[in-house]
């Protein structure tokens, strides 16, 4: 194992909305950090299952027979288990690696429409568009194969954050199209431990914790049609993998106590609809219908469970402190003005209308703002500008350097082989040969951009 000397790491979240199915990524490599690709982080998923053309590094089969998996979306995976390198890029740049157990899918069965076989040939990725797999962080375990997260070792592997902006924090959004939504933090501190004693708690059931439950927590389902309301006691699933709230109908609630919310899609306008999990210091609300991004699905499937869906991540952090068997849901909103540590600290830029060129050791910029021209000589450029300031900053990145900024700037320019990663709207791009990566793009020009791409 190759680790940075810290107790967390953060790891960089994207958002995809692919034809109207919501999708959370990750990057992630394979072979030992040439090659980063996206995966779907599923914290309802068991275990890190692999499309077979993702850049594998080394894989070695643990042997026996094959295992299985499927998921809500019908998409179900045949494959083999083996000790795979993974590591993870963090947002400060340096690299999280491990060797753990994963799946390497060999046959995708099910009628989900989320994979494209025709794309693994191609060496595409297979599923939605987007991603070479399924990250699961559920923790439970299935077949033997239990999240990549757990077998990290050591402070990495007592828990982990999930923090997502809101959708309304991205602006207009366009369908196919990767945006930076929040990270993951792989491990907790000891004091994120103990503050989890001091915040609403719900309680990881037993059978979860790495058992073979997926329902990972205890709680209420209230529905009401504006004039009668309704309780029912139900599992839980907290699964960023699904785009909506699941209510999936049995014997426990029927589904003709359900069916107001569901007229051919529609929620009536009295309706309201909550999900709460239970703690032992009180109960947390995880969704509520006014949250919803579109109406709950209902499934007959007889488990009488609800699926929290991505709604209940979306605007919070979600702690899962394995450590003391509870998790956390806290607001969260991410500040466009918190630059990364550089080795002689943040560089303020306060000067209007006037040209910075960046002294050796400053990585990291802060304009609070607004100057004509801010360029980065031999060092890496991470620009952060307040956040009501829009427009009026040109950013440059010596020859191959890498340019971050986090908010809107005229032009962004990152020199030759650089990686440009830009948030909010700018409008001009220029990354010379090296890949672009638009977090938030709203109308920015392209100019020689490639590599990543991704908003071209």
């Amino acid at each position: 194992m190759s680790n940075p000397q810290q107790e967390t790491a953060d790891i960089p979240l994207y958002f995809v909305d692919e034809n109207g199915t919501y999708k959370i990524g990750i990057e992630i490599s394979l072979d030992g950090g040439k090659d980063y690709q996206l995966y779907e982080l599923d914290t309802g998923g068991k275990g890190f299952w692999v499309a077979p053309d993702a850049a594998w590094g080394s894989f070695s089969p643990s042997g026996g027979a094959p295992i299985y998996n499927s998921y809500g979306s019908d998409i179900a995976y045949t494959g083999n288990a083996g000790q795979a390198n993974i590591t993870f890029l963090t947002v400060n740049g340096s690299a999280l690696s491990a060797d753990a157990t994963v799946a390497q899918i060999t046959v995708q069965t099910g009628t989900g429409g989320g994979w494209n076989q025709n794309a693994v040939a191609a060496g595409a990725p297979p599923q939605y568009g987007n991603f070479y797999g399924d990250f699961g962080a559920s923790l439970a375990i299935k077949d033997g194969l239990s999240s990549v997260l757990e077998q990290f070792g050591g402070a990495y592997s007592n828990g982990f954050i999930v923090s997502l902006n809101s959708l309304a924090s991205l602006g207009p959004i366009t369908s196919g199209v990767l945006y930076s939504i929040g990270d993951l933090q792989i491990g907790l501190t000891a004091v994120q431990i103990a503050a989890t004693a001091k915040d609403p708690q719900i309680l990881i059931q037993a059978s979860s914790l790495n058992g073979a439950a997926g329902q990972v927590a205890e709680g209420t389902l209230t529905v009401s049609d504006g004039t009668t309301a309704t309780s029912y006691d139900t599992g839980i699933v907290l699964d960023t993998g699904a785009p909506q709230t699941n209510i999936h109908y049995g014997t426990a609630f029927e589904y003709g106590a359900l069916e107001q919310f569901f007229q051919a899609g529609v929620v009536p306008d009295n309706a309201s609809f909550t999900l709460t999990a239970d703690g032992p210091n009180g109960s947390t609300q995880l969704v509520r219908l006014s949250e919803q991004t579109s109406p709950p699905n209902l499934t007959g499937d007889g488990a009488s469970y609800v699926n929290s869906g991505l709604n209940a991540f979306l605007g919070h952090s979600v702690t899962f402190d394995v450590v003391d068997g509870v998790i956390v849901v806290t607001p969260f909103t991410a500040s466009p003005a918190s630059p990364a540590p550089t080795p002689n600290g943040t560089l303020i830029v306060a000067g209007a209308a006037s040209d910075v060129a960046v002294p050796a050791g400053y990585q990291t910029v802060y304009d609070s703002v607004g100057s004509d021209t801010v360029t980065g000589g031999g060092d890496s450029l991470n620009v952060y500008l307040a956040p009501d300031l829009q427009t009026g900053t040109d950013f440059y990145s010596g020859s191959g350097n890498d340019l971050i900024v986090a908010g809107g700037a005229d032009t962004i320019s990152a020199g030759s082989g650089g990686t440009t990663v830009v948030g909010n709207a700018s409008n001009t791009i220029i990354a010379s040969s090296g890949p672009t990566l638009v977090n938030n793009q709203q109308g920015a020009d392209f100019s020689s951009a490639e590599g990543l791409g991704r908003s071209q």
